[in-house]
């Protein structure tokens, strides 16, 4: 049995940090890989914010001279296709929902109204944003597929005069969150999202000498970004250089 470890090399392709427009990870050789793939992980993003991840190619370690590979972009989109994310019920924009309005997660709509309609998605305004929340947050975590958002569950806390439902997936990795809402009472914003990028060692310039790549991450806003590099058809077992590591093998 081969270990990934043994297989893939590791290395740190943009350290986790606040990122506000561009930014440029470390550029490591391909001349004894085939592929490389970039996992982005960013952090709070609010409504309509944008990371763009664009994996870069250079003649060396030092990039003196570098350049984008063509066609080697992923975005993220703020509330689309997210690991998580939440619904602000906003005091300040007068909390307590309209009949009418509605909050759509993964194409299951949600929709205000003057009383809760049993065994459907629509729920009742209540007195207060608090109650809105709450009766909201009762029909997403619902056990009826055709009232509840199936893989996706609900969690409510306070945040000052706010209500804040967080949505997080049951079974991490198998599936993602769009959320969109249609009035001010609430606002929906990415607690947190993943993207990749893969390049192929025949993306670059080799005939110019264009042999290193890296990750270059633009933030339409602050978001916190890092970035790990998975570099693979090495031609044989890598060394890892790493602060730590385990490994359990079958005796």
């Amino acid at each position: 049995m081969k270990l990934l470890s043994e297989s893939q090399k590791i290395d740190i392709a943009l350290t986790s940090a606040s990122l506000a427009g561009p930014g440029t990870g470390a550029y490591y050789s391909m001349t004894k890989y085939g592929k490389a793939l970039f996992v982005v992980e960013v952090g709070a993003m609010a409504a309509a914010a944008t990371s763009i991840a664009q994996v870069m190619q250079a003649t060396s370690a030092a990039a003196v001279v570098s350049k984008a590979v063509t066609n080697n972009v992923a975005t993220i989109t703020a509330n689309t296709n997210v690991t998580s994310a939440a619904l602000t019920i906003v005091s300040a924009a007068g909390g307590v929902h309209v009949a009418g309005q509605t909050v759509t997660i993964n194409g299951c709509i949600f929709t205000a109204a003057a009383a809760d309609v049993a065994a459907s998605r629509v729920y009742a305004v209540g007195a207060d944003g608090a109650t809105s929340a709450a009766n909201l947050l009762a029909k997403i975590n619902s056990t009826n597929v055709n009232i509840g958002v199936p893989g996706v569950t609900g969690a409510s806390a306070v945040d000052g005069a706010n209500t804040v439902l967080t949505l997080t997936v049951d079974e991490p990795g198998d599936t993602t969150i769009t959320a969109v809402a249609s009035a001010a009472t609430t606002v929906v914003s990415t607690l947190s999202a993943i993207a990749y990028v893969e390049c192929d060692a025949s993306f670059l310039d080799d005939v110019n000498g264009f042999d290193h790549v890296a990750i270059r991450v633009t933030n339409s806003a602050a978001i916190q970004t890092g970035a790990v590099l998975l570099r693979g058809e090495a031609r044989y077992s890598p060394t890892q250089y790493v602060a730590a590591s385990k490994v359990n093998v079958a005796v």
